[in-house]
């Protein structure tokens, strides 16, 4: 039983400003004493200087809302080598007995007493990490669903009557399905009708572009690409004569279709091809 293991519990009531402390005997139940400090490093400062004071012996904190408003306490306190323990939300007794600093204070000690698991304080580092993480991805569903939905109160008719009425998933999954295809789609494709875009494209075109400005250096190119064999990396160099190639025939076709002189002539122009 955690009475058996404690004397005092230091109920915490965290604000964004401030925080309400209340010191609780685990034997009797009452208040030995309350107070508010400040939610900086002073204040905290502050509180375990109280705890030392009012609550002498075995004690421990119980927070509320250790991943929120009382984060930077429970830091504190952890770090001072505090035992820290969570408090779940109290909100049905707020409904109930209205709404009090030092009285939520008092409620987070009791909650911890009258608890048969009480749960230490959450880890902060790559879960909080985590937690802001999937705040920021929420936060943007939430503002693309926005939207979204006034794209559909500005769309044209039919297209606005029949996408109305249609529930969310409906809705995505209607969208999803008329998205373009990006390899015939010419725009998503790009001007030039390029293929589409992929990640073994663009790691040939980076080593051919290595090759290019490190003629035949393939000892330097292979850790780039990760290969354990240079026989494999050499299959970039061959890509790289190939492009020369065409080159060297697409400038043969421009000199027989429009030879450099008459270009030149005809528009001051200097022909593409020219050498």
């Amino acid at each position: 039983m955690l009475a058996d293991q404690l004397d005092y519990i230091v109920g915490v009531d965290p604000h964004r400003d401030s925080h309400a402390l209340a010191v609780v005997e685990v034997v009797s139940g009452a208040v030995v004493f309350e107070a508010t400090v400040a939610a900086s490093s002073e204040g905290y400062a502050n509180a375990l200087g109280l705890a030392e004071e009012h609550a002498r012996g075995r004690r421990a904190f119980a927070i509320e809302g250790t991943g929120s408003f009382g984060a930077g306490l429970t830091r504190f306190l952890t770090g001072c080598g505090e035992w820290v323990l969570e408090v779940g939300c109290l909100r049905r007794e707020r409904r109930r007995g209205g709404k009090s600093d030092a009285l939520d204070a008092i409620r987070a000690a009791r909650s911890v007493l009258a608890s048969e698991r009480p749960a230490t304080a959450r880890a902060g580092g790559e879960r909080q990490a985590l937690q802001a993480l999937v705040a920021a991805a929420v936060n943007a569903k939430r503002a693309g669903l926005c939207q979204l939905r006034d794209l559909l109160i500005t769309a044209p008719e039919p297209l606005r009557s029949e996408l109305r009425q249609l529930s969310r998933t409906r809705l995505l999954q209607r969208l999803a399905a008329t998205r373009p295809d990006g390899r015939r789609d010419p725009e998503l494709r790009g001007s030039a009708g390029l293929p589409h875009a992929h990640v073994h494209s663009i790691r040939a075109a980076f080593a051919v572009r290595f090759l290019e400005t490190h003629p035949g250096d393939l000892e330097a190119l292979q850790p780039l690409m990760g290969h354990d064999r240079l026989e494999t990396t050499a299959v970039y160099l061959r890509r790289l004569n190939r492009v020369r190639a065409m080159e060297r025939v697409r400038d043969l076709s421009w000199r027989s279709v429009f030879p450099p002189q008459a270009v030149e002539a005809h528009t001051g122009l200097e022909h593409p091809c020219k050498s």
